[in-house]
């Protein structure tokens, strides 16, 4: 009973605005660089400039958490009067992996190409996989990043139909998705999620 009628929640752009300065504001990982705002019919448009690409991804992720938001535009710019040389950004990339207290003794490869990183190797769980996402964007240097780092499970393995079961639960008690809408397909650990959401933001929740 307590459903909203729509997933999707219009919102005048002034409301919108307002709502997502001020969720930048607020936001630790973005609140120093001030992106500017703009909004026309449910779009948002970032400008202006971050030190990070994880500040630029912060940014990007506050913008869609927002309701009545349906797409954002990031045009966000890093502030660096010039880039770090590749064996710079290297040097920081493999200095902050080796201090973290998750990552430093994991199997993860660094490639630097003119600022754009290539992250590939091992770790033992998913959640080391996006920390190791996460801490390598806030290096500074860091145009863009592609993670192709891979999870070594050492858990039993477990029967597609009990995976499934389990998305399923954690689709239907999520206050971001309808579950009704989302049809889940497991086949030998790998999972597809076919059907409809609101928007990227819910897609990506689910």
């Amino acid at each position: 009973r307590m459903k909203r009628p729509s997933p999707y929640i219009k919102q005048l752009d002034r409301a919108i605005l307002l709502s997502v300065e001020d969720a930048l504001r607020i936001d630790p990982r973005v609140n120093a660089a001030n992106p500017v705002v703009t909004v026309a019919n449910g779009v948002v448009t970032l400008s202006g400039a971050v030190d990070t690409l994880y500040a630029k991804r912060a940014a990007e992720a506050d913008a869609l958490n927002t309701t009545g938001v349906w797409k954002v535009n990031n045009q966000l710019q890093f502030r660096y009067r010039s880039f770090p040389s590749d064996g710079e950004v290297e040097r920081m990339i493999r200095d902050v992996l080796a201090r973290d207290t998750e990552l430093h003794d994991q199997q993860i490869q660094v490639i630097v190409d003119d600022n754009h990183v290539d992250l590939s190797g091992r770790v033992e769980t998913a959640g080391q996989r996006v920390r190791a996402d996460n801490v390598v964007a806030q290096v500074e240097g860091v145009l863009t990043l592609e993670n192709r780092i891979k999870v070594s499970t050492k858990t039993d393995p477990v029967d597609d139909v009990d995976i499934a079961a389990a998305i399923n639960d954690e689709l239907f008690w999520s206050p971001y998705v309808d579950s009704g809408t989302i049809n889940v397909a497991v086949k030998d650990g790998r999972t597809v999620l076919k059907g409809h959401v609101a928007n990227r933001f819910v897609a990506r929740i689910a």
